[in-house]
C-alpha cells in the first residue's frame, strides 16, 4: 500500500488529537483523586447555592421508618465498610452522624448511642496518616465534641464498658438497661492525647494558630477530668487508674502558676501555702507508685514528680526522690520518651 504526503499528515493529526485526549482525561484524573484527599481530611465541603453544608450520602431514605433494628442494621453495614479500599472516611462519618441524630430524635436507647459514638471516635482516627502529619483542625475540634457527648451519656447512665479483649458480639447489650458496649476509654483516650500532641507539633510557633492549638490541650485536660472521675466513681481496675492519672500529670507538672508565685513574693511563702497542683501530683504520683505493675508509668511519674517539685522550689524533695527512685542507673532500660524525659 502507497501512501502519499496527504495521508501522511491525516494520520500525524490524529495522533496528536489522541494524545491530548489521553492527557486530558489523565489531568481529570488526578484532580479528581486529590479532591477526595483534601475532602477526607474535613478541608474542602460541597455547598449548596445558599452556602449550606450539601450531605452527599444519606443514612436512612427518605420517610422510612426509624426503629432500633434499622438503626442497628445501618450501623453494622458501616462498620464493615470501615477500612475497605473506595471507602470514604468523611461519608462514614457523615453517615453516623446522620445515625446518632436519630438516635436523639426517636429516643433510641443509650447504649446503641454509646455504641455509636465510639464507632464515630474510630472513624475520626482512620485519617490518611501518609498525606497528612495530624488531623486537620475542624476534624479536631467535631472529635473533641464527641467525647464529651460521650462522657455526658456515661457520667448519666449506667454502661459497662468490655474491655478489648472481650468477645463484644456475644457479651453486648445495646437494647435494654443495663447496657454493655464493647469500647475501651483508655484506648480512646490515649490517641486523642497523642492527637492533641500532634496538633501542637504541627503548628508554627509564632503565629495565632499556636495559641489556638493550646485551647483544644484546656479541652483535653477537662477531658482526662473527666476521665479520673468517672474510673474512680466505677471503681475501676488500677492499670487503667494508672494509665488516667499519668495522662493528667503529664498535662500538670510542668506549668507554673504565676498568680500563686505573685502572691508568694508579696505574703511570703508561709502564708500562702503550697501550690494546689503539688497536692493534687502528688496524690496522683502515689498512687502509681503503689499500683503501677509495668515500671514505665512508675518512672514517667517518677521524673514528673521530681520536675514538679524543682519547679515550686522544693529543692530538697525532688533531690530525696531522685536518689532514692536510683533512677540514674535504670533509666538507660527505659524506653526513648523516657530517657528523653530524663535528660531534660
Amino acid at each position: 500500500m502507497v501512501f502519499d504526503d496527504g495521508d501522511l499528515v491525516l494520520f500525524h493529526s490524529l495522533d496528536k488529537a489522541k494524545l491530548k485526549k489521553v492527557t486530558k482525561e489523565k489531568v481529570v484524573k488526578k484532580t479528581t483523586k486529590s479532591e477526595e484527599t483534601y475532602d477526607s481530611q474535613g478541608v474542602w465541603t460541597t455547598v449548596d447555592s445558599l452556602g449550606r453544608p450539601e450531605v452527599l450520602v444519606q443514612a436512612f431514605e427518605k420517610g422510612q421508618e426509624i426503629t432500633q433494628e434499622v438503626v442497628m442494621r445501618k450501623l453494622t453495614e458501616i462498620l464493615i465498610a470501615r477500612g475497605k479500599k473506595g471507602t470514604s472516611i468523611s461519608d462514614q462519618l457523615a453517615l453516623l452522624f446522620q445515625v446518632e441524630e436519630k438516635i436523639k430524635e426517636h429516643r433510641l436507647s443509650i447504649g446503641l448511642h454509646v455504641k455509636v459514638l465510639f464507632s464515630l471516635i474510630s472513624v475520626f482516627f482512620d485519617y490518611d496518616k501518609n498525606h497528612a502529619a495530624c488531623m486537620s483542625v475542624v476534624m479536631f475540634d467535631r472529635l473533641l465534641g464527641v467525647f464529651d457527648r460521650l462522657f455526658d451519656l456515661l457520667e448519666n447512665h449506667q454502661v459497662e464498658l468490655l474491655t478489648p479483649e472481650v468477645d463484644a458480639d456475644d457479651l453486648e447489650s445495646l437494647e435494654t438497661p443495663p447496657f454493655v458496649v464493647h469500647g475501651s476509654l483508655i484506648a480512646t483516650m490515649t490517641l486523642l492525647n497523642v492527637e492533641c500532641t500532634k496538633t501542637l507539633q504541627c503548628a508554627n510557633g509564632n503565629e495565632v494558630e499556636y495559641v489556638e492549638r493550646l485551647r483544644d490541650e484546656r479541652r483535653l485536660c477537662l477531658l482526662l477530668d473527666r476521665l479520673c472521675s468517672y474510673l474512680e466513681k466505677r471503681e475501676a481496675d488500677p492499670a487503667d487508674l494508672c494509665v488516667a492519672y499519668q495522662l493528667k500529670v503529664e498535662h500538670m507538672y510542668y506549668k507554673f502558676d504565676v498568680e500563686w508565685g505573685k502572691r508568694v513574693e508579696s505574703e511570703g511563702i508561709e502564708a500562702v501555702g503550697p501550690n494546689e497542683s503539688t497536692a493534687v501530683i502528688q496524690r496522683l504520683c502515689r498512687y502509681i507508685y503503689t499500683h503501677d505493675r509495668t515500671d514505665r508509668l512508675r518512672t514517667r511519674a517518677i521524673l514528673c514528680h521530681i520536675y514538679h517539685l524543682a519547679l515550686y522550689d522544693n529543692w530538697y524533695q525532688a533531690r530525696d526522690l531522685m536518689l532514692m527512685s536510683n533512677l540514674q542507673m535504670s533509666i538507660e532500660h527505659a524506653d526513648q520518651s523516657t530517657m528523653v524525659s530524663h535528660w531534660e
